[in-house]
């Protein structure tokens, strides 16, 4: 005999998963692309947006960028200075509000 258990209970999992998603991306007001674009990190959210995944997920805004780097931390400064040195102004200005959003959180 032949049974798709496991089939049905991945698909199930899945779909609760994709259910949870639409709910989270229509909490946020933004299009479930948009939002797996955002955990795939091709793309950031709004800085509003920031607050309220940080919020609906109770957690603080920090949080959602805690991650193992292996590379020291001077490394990191010398990238970010890199990077930021070839950013537009209004690039930049997104930054230095993220920054300050991070940091008050």
């Amino acid at each position: 005999m032949h049974f798709l258990g496991g089939d049905v209970a991945h698909r199930t999992i899945s779909f609760r998963i994709i259910a949870k998603q639409y709910a989270l991306a229509e909490m946020l007001g933004m299009e479930p692309s948009n939002l797996t674009r955002i955990e795939s990190g091709l793309q950031l959210p709004k800085e509003e947006n920031f607050l309220k995944i940080a919020d609906i997920l109770h957690v603080e805004v920090k949080d959602l960028f805690e991650f193992d780097n292996e590379e020291s931390i001077d490394t990191i400064k010398d990238k970010i200075i890199k990077i930021i040195s070839n950013l537009e102004q209004n690039e930049i200005e997104f930054v230095y509000n993220f920054l300050k959003l991070y940091k008050n959180s």
